[in-house]
């Protein structure tokens, strides 16, 4: 990997970006959908000489502008994309330093994983106490994972002064949906989807990638995924 690369060629060397692919996605309003493209977020956060690349990208060129103390990240994922950008920040100023703090996924209801909200521990605080707060996200689809980071960020008292993503799966849809706070993406992926029902690759035979994305969920709750289980013999 050289500098002359761009991200998105950086991506595609080290797997994060998958193309050419038959994909099941994680089920929408509206039931399944399929493509053949795919993020795998789990290849960029294990490749810290890219994932430290992309942080020096967002911090001193795409958020230059944007003033912050603190870059807050979601639990797990994000946590190791938080810190890089914090401390690819920090470098920059040379004069103070920018924190790097987590929040944790928290289920009011237990039995419905599907409602769920982030908090900060204690001891964080006083630290976004009145604190420019950026986000960190690394892949964002549906935009929901970063808005419950922006309202845990408010509850505990941060302004907050964006969304910073390595990737961006959904374009302008989420956008709209952080507004009024802007999404800061280092790569948009404009991914096409099918409805199961009326996907071509299905319609062609093509097989489903089974190492990738939800195609064992699928198989197994789906009645069309049923069917082409049965048939394919999985």
């Amino acid at each position: 990997m050289t500098g002359a690369k761009t991200l998105t060629e950086l991506f595609a060397e080290t797997g994060a970006i998958i193309t050419g692919s038959h994909l099941v996605y994680t089920p929408k309003e509206g039931g399944w959908f399929h493509g053949s493209e795919y993020v795998n977020k789990d290849m960029i956060s294990k490749h810290p000489f890219l994932l430290a690349t992309c942080a020096r990208e967002m911090s001193n060129n795409r958020t230059l502008s944007i003033l912050f103390d603190v870059v807050a990240a979601p639990a797990v994922g994000a946590i190791f994309w938080g810190g890089l950008l914090a401390l690819a920040r920090s470098e920059h100023l040379k004069d103070r330093e920018i924190l790097a703090l987590y929040a944790e996924k928290e289920f009011p209801n237990p039995d419905d994983k599907a409602q769920f909200i982030f908090s900060f521990r204690k001891p964080y605080l006083p630290d976004i106490k009145d604190k420019r707060v950026l986000v960190a996200e690394d892949v964002t689809n549906s935009g929901m994972s970063a808005k419950k980071m922006i309202e845990a960020v408010e509850k505990a008292g941060g302004i907050v002064q964006g969304v910073a993503a390595i990737c961006n799966r959904f374009g302008q849809k989420v956008r709209d949906f952080l507004q009024p706070h802007t999404l800061y993406p280092l790569i948009d992926v404009s991914m096409k989807m099918w409805h199961e029902s009326e996907c071509p690759l299905c319609q062609q035979g093509i097989p489903i990638n089974m190492n990738l994305g939800k195609a064992k969920d699928w198989m197994a709750t789906s009645e069309l995924g049923k069917a082409w289980k049965a048939k394919h013999g999985l």
